[in-house]
Formats: C-alpha cells, structure tokens, sequence
C-alpha cells in the first residue's frame, strides 16, 4: 500500500493521499490518530464520538482526499471514525480499502473489487532477500524460509519481517 501511496500522490489526483492500517484488532481512537496526524490535525479530546466529529469537519474542507485503509479484518463502520461519505459540500473523498476477505469488502459497501493474488514461494523470497540484505539471507536461509512461508505470499508481511532477522 505504501508503493501505490507513492505512485498515487505522484499523480497529483489527490490533493491529500492518506494510509492508515487497521489490522487484526482496531482500535478506532489509534485508527482516528493516524488519519488526523496525516492530515496535521491534532485532537486532544478522548472521546471517540467527539474526535470522529471533528476529523468529519476536517475532511468535509478537503477538496479532493484518497483515504488508504489497510488490511482490514473485520467490518469497520467508517462513520464511527468520521469518515462520511457522499457529502454535499462538492468534496470528494474516495476510500481504498485492502482485506483479506471479500466478505468485510461486501459488508462495506465497497462498490469495485480487485482480486490480488499472493506471491509465490520464489517471489516471496525474493522480495524478503532484498529487504535483508544476500549477506544476511544467505546466511541463514533455512530460517529465511520459514519466515517467507509464514507470510502467507504477503507482501506487507514480508517487508514487516525483516526485521524479525536483525
């Protein structure tokens, strides 16, 4: 998501591009501090409702904003972060959203799907190779391998575990 981040924002289709990752057990005041800190918004109140109001004002002034959120598990009610959408103020707010499953998809609303598949073995590999270094990978292939396999052919997992070799 970070690499289609990069290319997005190089387009310049977006006025503001942002990414926050939701992951396996969200926490929507974490969630709502990622989007407000991309947005160089600080909300010191600690109430859930109360910060989704102020980050829904924020994003009702911005022109034309892609909202990233990564790897989804579960449902996630965008509203309930302060993300509403098909406001009337002529913004446009568009939403990616990356999961697992086709199902939170669906339960989302979400209006197009993209099927992505996995890497294979040999590109996970790969790709963990050149995140570690030959050196390091070499070294120590018999533990590199296990690391790929437990990434399930995952990209993200894959740039996240290098650092479980260091």
């Amino acid at each position: 998501m970070k690499e289609v981040r990069k290319q997005v924002e190089e387009t310049k289709l977006f006025d503001k591009v942002v990414l926050a990752t939701v992951s396996q057990n969200p926490h929507l005041r974490e969630f709502q501090t990622q989007i407000t800190e991309s947005l160089s918004m600080k909300i010191e109140e600690q109430s859930i409702q109360t910060r989704a109001a102020k980050l829904s004002a924020r994003l009702k002034h911005e022109k034309n904003i892609l909202l990233m959120l990564d790897d989804l598990w579960t449902r996630l009610e965008l509203t309930d972060i302060g993300i509403i959408l098909g406001g009337e103020s002529g913004n446009t707010c568009k939403v990616i959203i990356t999961s697992r499953s086709l199902d939170v998809c669906n339960s989302m609303g979400t209006t197009k799907n993209i099927d992505v598949k996995v890497l294979s073995k040999k590109d996970s590999l790969e790709l963990f190779r050149q995140e570690v270094g030959d050196g390091d990978f070499d070294a120590q292939l018999e533990m590199s391998e296990e690391i790929v396999n437990e990434c399930d052919g995952l990209p993200s997992y894959c740039y996240s575990c290098k650092n479980l070799k260091k």
